[in-house]
Order: structure tokens, then C-alpha cells, then sequence
């Protein structure tokens, strides 16, 4: 939380080419969910949130990485924020179906009041992921 709150937000036009969607997917998929960043293992639905702005800098490696993500069973929520928004993008982004897993908003100031009803969707799709069989069953 402390190393969050000190993120710096780049809100000038010049500044909002540079979104890393892909490299901070690649950083979610290597380091997460393991035990030591407070991955459950087992039973526990791997779910990331991710929030973004603007357009990938990068599509073709978001791409990759997004396809890597799903592989590895984790369950993805993205949320679009801001003029830069994109829903396609976000739906790239987004586990299907998108319809309960991809979400724009207006701004930063909305998410607060996002909050109650994600936190159920989320509590949701990790109860669903808990129930379902294994693949190959």
C-alpha cells in the first residue's frame, strides 16, 4: 500500500502515450500470485483488477501477455477510466464473458462509488472459479 500511494499520476497530454499495459501483466504473471507476494496456491481463483487510461503502448505485447495471463487461470477484471478509455481495449484486457468482467467509468473520483458493486462481482466470479471442475472432468 505505502509503495501504491506513492504513484506518481502522469495527467498531461504528453504523458498519456506511455501506459505499459503489456509490461505490467508480464509483472503479474511472473511474481502476483506466488506465495511470497501473498499468493494462496491451491483453490484460491488467482483474480487481478486491472485499471487503466490510455491505449497500450505496446498492443502486440498486451496481447501476448493477456493470452499468457488466461492461461494461467487468472481471472481478469479491467476497468477503463477517463477520456482515454477504450471499450475494446478493455475488453482485450477483460476474462470472458467481458459483459461481467470489462467496465468503463467516467474518472478517478467514480471509483469509489464502483466499489461495493465490483467487490460483489469479484466475490462472485472467485466463488464460481471455486466450483467449477477442473478441466478435463
Amino acid at each position: 500500500m505505502k509503495a501504491i500511494s506513492k504513484v506518481q499520476y502522469l495527467d498531461t497530454n504528453e504523458n498519456m502515450q506511455f501506459t505499459y499495459t503489456g509490461k505490467a501483466l508480464q509483472m503479474l504473471i511472473q511474481k502476483g500470485f506466488l506465495k511470497q507476494n501473498g499468493g494462496r496456491g491451491g483453490k484460491v481463483p488467482k483474480i487481478a483488477i486491472i485499471i487503466t487510461d490510455g491505449k497500450p503502448t505496446d498492443i502486440n505485447a498486451t496481447q501476448r501477455r493477456v493470452k499468457e495471463a488466461k492461461q494461467q487461470g487468472i481471472i481478469m477484471f479491467a476497468i477503463g477510466v477517463g477520456e482515454w478509455r477504450n471499450k475494446d481495449e478493455i475488453n482485450l484486457l477483460a476474462s470472458d464473458p467481458v459483459d461481467k468482467h470489462a467496465f468503463l467509468i467516467e474518472d478517478f473520483d467514480s471509483l469509489s462509488s464502483f466499489e461495493a458493486k465490483f467487490a460483489k462481482k469479484t466475490c462472485t466470479a472467485a466463488i464460481q472459479a471455486i466450483s467449477m471442475p477442473p478441466e478435463g472432468f
